[in-house]
């Protein structure tokens, strides 16, 4: 999986890095991806979040995975 626990880069330094690099066309499609993927990632966690709260009233108990999911998204954002 992920071969290094770091905390996510914070949105006030990647703005930092924008202006450093406004006219490096690399830099910035690289940080449009970031944002696109940030984007999709919160999009996910709010499709997890809908469908542990299903299963929970179904009283389906708890899922294994959807905790994983859980973990993995928080370490994510």
């Amino acid at each position: 999986m992920r071969k290094e626990n770091r905390a996510p880069i914070e949105i006030e330094e990647l703005r930092r890095v924008q202006n450093r690099q406004r006219l490096n066309e690399d830099a910035m499609l690289l940080l449009w991806e970031i944002h696109r993927l940030r984007d999709v990632i919160t999009e996910i966690d709010g499709l997890r979040q809908t469908l542990e709260r299903v299963w929970r009233d179904e009283g389906l108990g708890n899922l294994s995975a959807l905790h994983q999911l859980k973990k993995v998204l928080s370490e994510a954002l």
